[in-house]
């Protein structure tokens, strides 16, 4: 039994506030005894090895118990009410898990050749202190007691059967261990922290317990934060990793101990780790890296990573390297580092992994070697709207070279990490299959690279309409049109798929819509959906206001989202009913602080369309040169006397963000018309039930 195998037997909000004055596949066979859950929808999925063939007689199991055999197809059934994680495992094939959601049609890909084949799983940034231990937003603090281990394993709770899902589980430790990890941020700095830096910060000690709960093996120290508490506090991380049994390397008490790599056993097989870091602290008195007399973490050189690949590989299969660089919150990376990921590769590393901007950047791979430029985070206290979004990675290597990449996203949930399906999950999927050049492709539900090359991509040439904005259906990308060559503009909804108000992570705890937050004047519900069918699950946003009601009633997502002067973009919701008094608004700031500078405010028209349909509404806008941020709003004031109820029922909300003419790729989910048009539109990976007929749009644009 692997290692992967055995711990998967072990595993087994929108803003809502009153404001005063504003192809058909064959049944699976059920084993007896299996379990279907009651009134669940049926969802038909197919597995298959990494070539694309069926894997006949394996098994998949739910979460909620419910058991499944494949059919000589690769054919399965499931029934599921809400998105899940499930684990498929076959003879000789890398079992796998993955998140799926109801009425898909699922693929999962088992990598076969299993005893030949070894599989590691890396993940992004992680720390949990801070806004851990605070209230944020009503909410009671997540973390109370920083040896308090049950407290910290629940943060990781439902990324932890993808986490243990591999043969091998590393991460990037982006914070010191120590006893008294919380300060208050409004008095001064405690002694024992870095004295200069902006942001200083820890996390408790069973922080380190909590991540080998749940599959973590082995946590990157080669960042610019290990070093916050100074040495006493990496010298309290190690012990901390120690006893909980988690390699650690990127770190030391000086720049050898720094560099030396964690030697790995995994599957047969000999792995060692290594970590650096660009962000040297050179500007301070004190440095975060690593130096003969002094402890910190490896700086990263080229010729220093050069070296420690090439002696590392003496002693090892396989050289994984996490470079830690770039600039926050930028998903493109500088210069700078993508020559560092050159040299770890040319030096002969098999995987190197990116961190520090926070944010999913691209993924790709050359020879044998895949590289993974950010991740984004897998748990972290950050606020900021584009670092909700992240992935994990797993990696699946045979006879010295990279094989296989798979991502899984993850959407974070008040700091936790969710794994997660839908618009969501394409939002990551898209960022790390399109940001780079190379062969990374979309799938299902995420994204993968291949050392082989991939089947053909089907290709549909689509019709469009004139003077109209589209989103494209999970799995397809624009390429581009013939004629009129301009007419066509891609997109990116920067709400990331959050505003068709659907159940998108596989935690049952985390209700609908959890990126925005829901008040006493909304509701999400099914009549509110602009899709006419009846399926459980489908939702749409609900505002009301009575006649006693004296404030206006306002929606809006968490946060503000980041843009640059002069983008062009464009906000649209499908409006089901909306009463007079309606209003959809965008709000413009310097920044991720503060008050507006002033709004762009559209008028929904009065729309009854309850027996069916929606009526689509849309404002465009192009920033203002002083904005930096800008927030969606969705409005709906009181009746002001009389009888009167009013009701704002709308679904679909998007915010797009065009891509200058004549820009095409796959980090783009929406189209936007100036005329009739042809566009040319890809799928790179054949579905369950791709074919001819397979949608490549949404419907065509409500009226």
């Amino acid at each position: 039994m692997t290692k992967a195998s055995s711990r998967l037997m072990a595993t087994g909000a929108l803003v809502v506030t009153a404001v005063a004055g504003v192809g058909a596949l064959t049944l699976a066979d059920r084993p007896a005894g299996s379990h279907r859950p009651t009134g669940a929808n049926e969802t038909r999925g197919v597995i298959v090895d990494e070539l694309g063939q069926a894997v006949s007689g394996a098994r998949v199991q739910t979460r909620e118990g419910e058991a499944v055999t494949t059919n000589r197809s690769g054919a399965f059934v499931v029934h599921l009410d809400n998105p899940t994680l499930v684990t498929a495992t076959a003879p000789d094939h890398k079992s796998r898990v993955q998140a799926i959601a109801p009425r898909t049609a699922p693929r999962i890909e088992l990598t076969g050749q299993a005893s030949r084949t070894i599989s590691i799983r890396f993940g992004g940034d992680v720390m949990m202190g801070r806004r851990f231990y605070e209230r944020v937003d009503g909410r009671p603090a997540q973390l109370t007691d920083p040896h308090n281990v049950q407290q910290h394993s629940a943060i990781l709770s439902s990324v932890a059967p993808l986490l243990a899902d591999g043969d091998l589980s590393v991460v990037n430790l982006e914070t010191p261990l120590v006893d008294e990890p919380y300060y208050n941020p409004n008095r001064p700095r405690p002694k024992a922290f870095h004295p200069t830096k902006d942001l200083a910060f820890a996390s408790g000690p069973a922080t380190a317990k909590a991540l080998k709960a749940a599959g973590v093996d082995a946590v990157s120290l080669g960042n610019n934060h290990s070093f916050d508490v100074l040495g006493p506090g990496l010298a309290s991380t190690i012990k901390a990793l120690d006893a909980a049994g988690v390699k650690h390397f990127g770190a030391g008490t000086n720049d050898a101990e720094a560099w030396k790599p964690a030697i790995v056993q995994a599957a047969g097989r000999r792995v060692a780790l290594l970590a650096c870091t660009t962000v040297d602290g050179s500007d301070h008195a004190i440095p975060y890296v690593a130096a003969a007399k002094r402890a910190g973490a490896a700086l990263c050189t080229p010729a220093a990573l050069k070296k420690a690949v090439t002696d590392a590989r003496k002693q090892a299969s396989y050289v994984a390297v996490m470079m830690h660089g770039g600039v926050e919150y930028q998903r493109d990376q500088t210069p700078e580092s993508q020559s560092i990921f050159k040299v770890a590769t040319e030096a002969g590393a098999q995987v190197v992994i990116g961190g520090h901007p926070h944010v999913v950047g691209g993924l790709t791979q050359s020879g044998g070697s895949v590289t993974a430029e950010s991740m984004g985070n897998l748990t972290f206290d950050q606020s900021l709207w584009s670092t909700y979004p992240g992935y994990l990675l797993r990696v699946d290597l045979r006879d010295g070279a990279a094989l296989r990449s798979t991502v899984d996203p993850l959407v974070m949930e008040h700091y936790r990490p969710v794994p997660s399906v839908g618009g969501v999950a394409q939002s990551a999927s898209r960022l790390a299959a399109g940001s780079v050049a190379g062969p990374a492709r979309l799938a299902d539900n995420g994204a993968q690279v291949n050392a082989s090359p991939p089947p053909p991509a089907m290709v549909k040439e689509q019709r469009l309409g004139e003077r109209q904005i589209q989103a494209m259906a999970p799995g397809w990308w624009y390429s581009g049109t013939s004629a009129p060559v301009n007419a066509v503009r891609a997109g990116t909804d920067l709400l990331n798929g959050t505003g068709s108000f659907e159940q998108q992570g596989t935690d049952p705890g985390v209700p609908p819509g959890g990126l925005w937050t829901l008040g006493n004047y909304a509701r999400l519900s099914n009549e509110s959906r602009c899709d006419d069918g009846e399926i459980k699950g489908d939702l749409g946003l609900e505002l009301l206001r009575s006649p006693l009601s004296k404030d206006d009633v306002v929606a809006s997502p968490l946060n503000r989202q980041q843009v640059r002067p002069g983008q062009s973009l464009s906000l649209v919701a499908d409006v089901r009913h909306a009463a007079k008094g309606a209003r959809l608004e965008l709000r413009w700031y310097r920044g991720a602080e503060g008050s507006s500078l002033r709004t762009t405010s559209e008028t929904i028209p009065q729309v009854d369309k309850s027996a069916a349909g929606c009526r689509r509404v849309t404002i465009n806008a192009t920033v203002p040169s002083d904005a930096r941020a800008v927030q969606v709003f969705l409005r709906l004031e009181p009746p002001k006397g009389g009888q009167e109820t009013r009701r704002l029922a709308v679904d679909n909300v998007r915010l797009a963000q065009w891509a200058p003419e004549g820009i095409s790729g796959r980090q783009y989910d929406m189209v936007r018309t100036t005329a009739a048009a042809t566009g040319r539109f890809v799928r790179d990976l054949p579905g369950a039930r791709a074919s001819a007929e397979t949608p490549v749009l949404e419907a065509p644009e409500p009226q």
